[in-house]
């Protein structure tokens, strides 16, 4: 009986490995939505709240999008859709000119095309929250 079931274990554990490392490759092959795709989102007439978070990797702007990611994943923000804009990256060239970015971290709320509320620098989880809340005009 043992020897059975250490028979199974070896091309159990294989199989297991295969579907993690093909649901890795899957999941980082996704493409990036392209600024092209993010400015039809937020400029093609719907009214999906869209979160743009400019910033660079490492540092206070990686604590940011930490932060952001706290917050978004709260119920009240279910209706935002966070983009994440890396310094450097083509989306960062092309959006960060269209909304005169400078600085990172930078947050850029929309509502279709309108611009709800713009952060420039570090923001605490409390703050973001209150700033969003405000801004989707959902009272605490």
């Amino acid at each position: 009986m043992r020897a059975q079931l250490e028979s199974l274990v070896t091309p159990l554990s294989l199989i297991i490995g295969l579907v993690i490392i093909t649901v890795a490759i899957v999941l980082y092959t996704q493409p990036l939505p392209t600024s092209t795709q993010i400015i039809q989102g937020i400029e093609g007439g719907e009214t999906k709240y869209y979160l743009l978070l400019f910033y660079a990797p490492g540092g206070l702007s990686e604590r940011q999008v930490n932060i952001t990611k706290r917050v978004l994943a709260q119920e009240e923000f279910k209706e935002i859709e966070l983009h994440l804009v890396e310094k450097g990256s083509d989306l960062w060239r092309d959006l960060a000119k269209r909304y005169n970015v400078h600085d990172c971290p930078t947050l850029i709320l929309f509502k279709g095309a309108a611009i709800l509320w713009r952060h420039e620098g570090l923001i605490s989880e409390e703050h973001l929250r209150t700033n969003l809340l405000n801004s989707l005009g959902v009272s605490e």
